[in-house]
């Protein structure tokens, strides 16, 4: 006979699960392994594929999604996400996302646009149902070592949220990166949704075929949940770095 999970059981792999699922849903929408977005947008007519996975100590998240530019100066991407965890039963679901750039500056001026996306568990399940609009400004610092600044804040509607999470919150982001050598660009972010707990971690990018090929990594951690709350990331991303359409 399986052991009987008390309610607390319950309750601690539910607030888990919707920290976790409040990850993957904000980070499948920026350049891995960051979870903030920049105010930029792939050149009109390119296209580039992400794939990225982090382990938890007793989950693991997979997010796929290819995306390009290709009308109005618009980035569109859809995606595929997968979390498992648990205890609980796995999350899958699919993610469709319109970014555009308002306000294009210079070195050493802000950059501005939005993000506006929807998830959705697959098929007809329950479990996964959001919204989400943010705002996106970036700045580079430092034009002689390309060090950038991301600042995002958003709203989340979640239609399947419980008692662990708002219905309607808040939703923000700071990440910084910049290119220590031709080929390596470290990162650094802090982010979180409003009655969830927050997330910081550090990464790195190396373009193994530059302008083409980039393998990721990261180390982060969920305030509060000790080691159930850490993870380990790793990526890919293949860009087009030329028209194709």
């Amino acid at each position: 006979m399986a052991p009987t999970r008390t309610r607390r059981e319950f309750s601690i792999a539910g607030l888990f699960c919707s920290a976790a699922s409040a990850v993957f849903s904000v980070a499948a929408l920026a350049s891995p392994p960051l979870s903030t977005d920049d105010a930029s947008t792939l050149d009109p007519g390119n296209c580039q594929f992400e794939i990225e996975r982090r382990r938890f100590n007793r989950s693991t998240e997979l997010d796929i999604v290819p995306a390009c530019n290709l009308f109005g100066d618009m980035e569109l991407a859809i995606g595929k996400l997968r979390v498992d965890a648990e205890g609980v039963p796995r999350i899958d679901g699919v993610m469709f996302s319109i970014k555009k750039v308002l306000v294009a500056g210079g070195d050493g001026e802000w950059s501005a646009g939005f993000n506006a996306s929807t998830v959705r568990a697959a098929g007809n399940a329950s479990g996964l149902r959001q919204n989400q609009v943010t705002a996106l400004v970036t700045r580079l610092l430092d034009p002689g070592t390309s060090t950038a600044l991301h600042v995002n804040a958003g709203w989340i509607h979640d239609r399947e949220s419980g008692n662990e999470a708002r219905r309607d919150r808040f939703t923000w982001a700071v990440a910084v990166e910049s290119d220590l050598l031709a080929r390596w660009t470290v990162v650094a972010e802090v982010f979180g949704q409003q009655g969830l707990p927050e997330a910081a971690q550090v990464g790195l990018r190396w373009w193994a075929v530059p302008g083409h090929v980039q393998f990721t990594t990261s180390i982060g951690a969920l305030r509060g949940l000790g080691q159930d709350g850490r993870w380990t990331s790793f990526g890919v991303r293949v860009e087009t770095a030329r028209s194709i359409f």
